[in-house]
């Protein structure tokens, strides 16, 4: 990155490389109510002797739409299928927010992410295999 300081301030957030463990950290500066609520919900996790806080799943998700990036959708949807039971109405109230505040379409990406992730019914197979079988 050429210039930090620029990229802050544009972004609101300063990334940063632990050279000698290469972990890079990202500090996010609070921009809205969202980002304070998704600060509250971190979860502690034990890494030798400190104490390192993660992004909830649900907020790690809600990122993961937002930026919208193939890569992040990818993790997105590898996260929905090894995690059925997250707090979905959490995920969907904030890009529900976010599409009001910004005339956006998060929750029409999440939404479709979500539908594909959803098993097949038997009668949903039955009733295609029965269409296909009698072509």
């Amino acid at each position: 990155m050429e210039d930090p300081k620029e990229f802050a301030e544009r972004t609101f957030v300063l990334p940063c490389l632990v050279e000698n463990a290469n972990i890079r950290i990202d500090f996010v500066f609070l921009q809205c109510s969202y980002e304070e609520r998704a600060l509250r919900r971190v979860k502690p996790v034990r890494l030798k002797d400190v104490d390192v806080k993660f992004a909830s799943l649900e907020d790690s998700i809600i990122h993961k739409i937002i930026a919208g990036r193939p890569h992040d959708i990818e993790d997105v949807e590898v996260v929905l299928a090894k995690n059925p039971d997250f707090e979905r109405e959490y995920v969907l109230h904030w890009p529900r927010e976010f599409d009001r505040a910004l005339q956006g379409d998060l929750t029409d990406s999440f939404q479709k992410l979500l539908k594909e992730r959803e098993p097949y019914r038997e009668d949903q197979f039955i009733f295609s295999l029965s269409g296909f079988l009698s072509t």
